[in-house]
């Protein structure tokens, strides 16, 4: 039986559990580390961003350790890509997986494992959401991330922003479960 994680809704209470946070040693690691252990003065953490953008982000466990997070909001993007009209999307604006913990289980399958469970998760609140497309950035040089994104059908637009890359999926109606439990 595969192992499934819990989810728990992101709150100030919860920064002790997120303070030895680490998903490796890239600058983009890093990023992705401080932005869950930001405080609500840091307007570039998750905290700030949970009430001035009205994020929600959600952290996950094995029902031992914490794993990682997902978060999830609404932004604008052109639709299609550069000239369309600007609709509303639901975005990832960040997604974190302790190192230890990436990977695993290994005895799942890939779509299975925690950070697919995050992503499943993460798509069935966009769905709530009423949107049609669910976007996210990820840097160009992580190479697993963007693996593990078109895994899940996200597709790449064409045009590169700097250093990061947008990613795109459309939500269909297999999109719709829930792997997590919890909220």
């Amino acid at each position: 039986m595969p192992r499934i994680l819990e989810a728990e809704e992101f709150s100030s209470n919860a920064r002790g559990e997120v303070a030895d946070f680490f998903c490796g040693s890239e600058p983009w690691e890093l990023a992705i580390a401080d932005w869950i252990k930001a405080t609500s003065d840091d307007k570039t953490g998750a905290l700030w961003s949970m009430k001035a953008k009205r994020t929600k982000v959600w952290i996950y466990y094995d029902g031992i350790s914490f794993v990682g997070y997902g978060s999830l909001g609404e932004t604008n993007w052109s639709w299609p890509y550069p000239d369309g009209e600007r609709k509303k999307v639901s975005i990832i604006p960040c997604l974190g997986l302790a190192l230890a913990f990436q990977g695993e289980p290994k005895e799942s399958l890939p779509k299975d494992r925690f950070s697919g469970q995050i992503i499943r998760h993460l798509t069935y609140h966009a769905i709530q959401q009423g949107h049609q497309f669910l976007v996210l950035k990820v840097h160009r040089k992580n190479d697993r991330a963007i693996r593990l994104y078109e895994r899940w059908s996200f597709t790449p637009f064409p045009v590169r922003e700097g250093d990061y890359v947008r990613m795109f999926k459309q939500i269909i109606e297999t999109d719709r479960s829930e792997p997590t439990r919890g909220n």
